[in-house]
């Protein structure tokens, strides 16, 4: 009895788990997911961080996919060993030549309708898991899509100046408006995609732009234009930093970074002066509505809600190392 109501436990929840992580499209459902790759980056991180920086990000490279493989081991061995119980309560399995001709599918008579229900199980568990596959693939690739776009922009890391070069020459409120809305996507994509599969915070970028830092140049370029001109700025300017704001903030949190409240915020632009900046984005044409200290004052009420995140991010996944952007 005992080992029939632990085997039902067993399947009860390695089921549970498949079907809340794979199917029911909410953050907080996949928790098995979110706790095993936790486990397995903090372990990572600690190894990664005793290491020189190139070997400590290659043994982070590690960690997604086998965060992956060990979800499907852990529905894996639920499954078996749940239904490996429950033929062990009524009496399928007796011993180990039993126990062995049982896990080999080589029974017969009655007992092998709860192998065929075993197989069909797994089987089943497999193609979910084939499912949840497909689509953290495809949350990867559109992620990585605009960081290789921007990286073939920007001269170098968080030069957001550059960007809104490029905007405000463009001569089309529409046009920059436009980008902003197809950033705003992309970041809520970015927010939804990495709380539902919690192993992409970990998967390293294939450009030489990580997510974090291309974030930083999008939400940069929308807070500089909303500081400098504020009357000026596309409808879709706060949307964006929003958006940006309440991603980089929540996935900093996912993976367990904590940050104290800053007042300026200086991460990736140590050697960029404000004035520069400022006097770059008028001499484009954007027309500075209030005093510098105000405007200044502005900017910063904006980039400390994301840059300190997006850096921290960068910095615990050792993404830095990989982020070598050509002029």
């Amino acid at each position: 009895m005992i080992s029939g109501v632990l085997g039902t436990v067993l399947v009860v929840i390695a089921w549970l788990s498949v079907l809340r992580t794979v199917f029911i499209p909410r953050p907080l459902s996949s928790r098995a997911a979110k706790w095993t790759v936790r486990v397995l980056a903090a372990i990572s991180a600690a190894i990664a961080r005793r290491l020189p920086s190139r070997v400590g990000g290659r043994i982070l490279d590690f960690c997604a996919p086998m965060s992956l493989f060990t979800i499907a081991v852990v529905w894996l061995l639920g499954i078996v060993l749940g239904f490996t119980l429950i033929a062990r309560s009524i009496n399928v399995v007796t011993d180990m030549e039993s126990l062995t001709r049982f896990v080999t599918f080589r029974l017969d008579g009655m007992a092998i309708v709860l192998e065929v229900i075993t197989v069909l199980s797994i089987a089943l568990m497999f193609a979910a898991f084939h499912t949840y596959l497909v689509g953290f693939t495809k949350a990867y690739s559109r992620r990585e899509r605009q960081p290789l776009s921007l990286a073939a922009q920007v001269p170098r890391l968080a030069d957001a100046d550059t960007m809104v070069t490029l905007c405000l020459r463009a001569n089309s409120h529409d046009a920059v408006n436009a980008r902003f809305a197809e950033w705003t996507d992309w970041l809520d994509d970015v927010h939804w995609s990495h709380r539902c599969y919690p192993a992409l915070v970990y998967s390293r970028p294939t450009s030489p732009l990580s997510w974090p830092s291309a974030a930083i140049i999008m939400l940069d370029t929308a807070a500089l234009i909303e500081a400098i001109a504020p009357s000026s700025a596309p409808g879709q300017t706060r949307a964006l930093l929003t958006a940006g704001s309440a991603c980089l903030k929540g996935l900093a949190e996912q993976a367990g970074i904590m940050l104290p409240t800053v007042q300026v915020s200086f991460h990736g632009r140590e050697d960029r002066l404000f004035n520069d900046t400022v006097q770059l984005a008028i001499g484009c044409g954007l027309h500075e509505e209030h005093d510098r200290q105000e405007t200044w004052s502005s900017f910063q009420g904006r980039r400390r809600q994301y840059a300190p995140y997006a850096t921290a991010i960068n910095y615990f996944l050792m993404y830095e190392i990989d982020q070598e952007v050509n002029p």
